[in-house]
């Protein structure tokens, strides 16, 4: 419970925390120590440029896992035409703390991905 509390923008709500814990008791001890111990460190940067399909990046405004300056920085400046967006007042549960923010951006993902589609053919 102290870690989600630690990476959200405000408190969840008691159903959406039970959620949360419940989603991180689900990952596996090793896996999660694995994560922590190299994948989280891992730089993938070199990739990242690579990537040539579009990208968009969201980003909880106050986030402090991983701010939205890292992520412009880290990810969206690496990779050739990628957006970002940034959601108001929500941390690094970006589905639990906006959820409705989230399926918008989603929409609006998609609305743009069919028309650049239709667009070429």
């Amino acid at each position: 419970i102290e870690t989600i509390q630690q990476i959200t923008a405000h408190p969840l709500p008691p159903v959406l925390l039970k959620i949360a814990v419940e989603d991180e008791l689900r990952s596996s001890r090793q896996a999660w120590r694995a994560w922590l111990e190299h994948g989280s460190r891992e730089d993938i940067s070199a990739c990242m440029s690579q990537i040539n399909r579009p990208t968009f990046a969201v980003s909880g405004a106050d986030d402090p896992a991983i701010p939205p300056h890292v992520v412009e920085q880290e990810v969206v400046r690496h990779i050739a035409g990628a957006r970002m967006q940034v959601v108001p007042r929500a941390g690094h549960l970006l589905p639990l703390e906006a959820p409705q923010a989230i399926a918008d951006l989603l929409q609006t993902v998609k609305a743009v991905a069919f028309a650049s589609l239709n667009a070429c053919c």
